[in-house]
Order: C-alpha cells, then structure tokens, then sequence
C-alpha cells in the first residue's frame, strides 16, 4: 500500500486489490487509474461476450410449443419450439415422443418436426446429456392429445 501526497490532497492506491485510486490526478497515478479501467472494462467485456452456454454450471430446457395438455390434430406434423442452454459437462440433447428417441440435436434454440402423432395421449420430452448419451438432468416433459 502507498500513500502519495499531491497537490495537498493524499492519493490512496493499493496494487494487486481490485479498488480503484481514490483520487484522480496526473502523472503515475493517474496512468495506474486508466489500466485499472481498462483491464476491468475488458474483462467485463469478454465476460458478456461469452455464450450463455460458456457461464452455465447447470443446463436448462424450456419447451415453448406446444404446451403442456396441448390438442393436436393426427393427422399434422407440428413443430416443437425450445430454447436449450447447455450446462458444464452437458453436450447435446435428444427430444422423445413416447420413448422414441430423435438423434442427437445440437441447436439450442429452434424447432423441432415433431412426427405425426397416432390418435390419444403422448409425452414429449427433451433430456439434456453428456457425450457418453448418458441425462446429466436438465430435461422438460409437456403431454399432448391428438385428436
């Protein structure tokens, strides 16, 4: 820690700690205010640039359409709307429609043709999972009746 006196005013600045100089003003001192600016803006800057996925210690599924108890019609193909936010250790995702699983999806926002449904009651579900294929948790189920 040092303390700088100039201009009858004492400029605190501790190196290495995160606080900025508490007092602005030429030469030294101010050099080390700009850096500390600098550096910190940069790293808030690539902070935010990172995809969501990058920030992510668990993933999240949200299935938009069709929503849960959905009518649909038989004998229609319907898109399945989501938005998927991978997690740490997470890979890709699968959709199922009654157990029937889809190869791997790896968009994680955009739609998915869900097959044409027989008529009655199906479950739809994403399941997030690692490389192995094996559910590392995130995962949404809707149910729907076809008509």
């Amino acid at each position: 820690m040092g303390n700088k006196k100039v201009a009858n005013a004492v400029l605190r600045y501790e190196p290495g700690k995160t606080n900025p100089p508490a007092l602005l003003t030429t030469g030294d001192a101010a050099m080390k205010l700009f850096h500390y600016l600098a550096i910190t803006t940069l790293a808030t800057l690539a902070t935010l640039a990172l995809p969501l996925s990058a920030n992510a210690e668990v993933g999240t599924v949200k299935i938009l359409a069709p929503t849960e108890n959905a009518l649909l019609d038989s004998d229609e193909e319907y898109p399945l709307n989501y938005e998927i936010v991978l997690g740490k250790g997470d890979d890709h995702f699968h959709v199922w429609v009654d157990d029937k699983k889809s190869p791997a999806q790896r968009t994680t926002k955009g739609t998915y043709t869900l097959p044409i449904l027989s008529p009655g009651k199906h479950v739809i579900y994403i399941k997030i999972v690692d490389k192995g294929h094996v559910p590392t948790g995130p995962e949404q189920t809707i149910h729907v009746t076809a008509r």
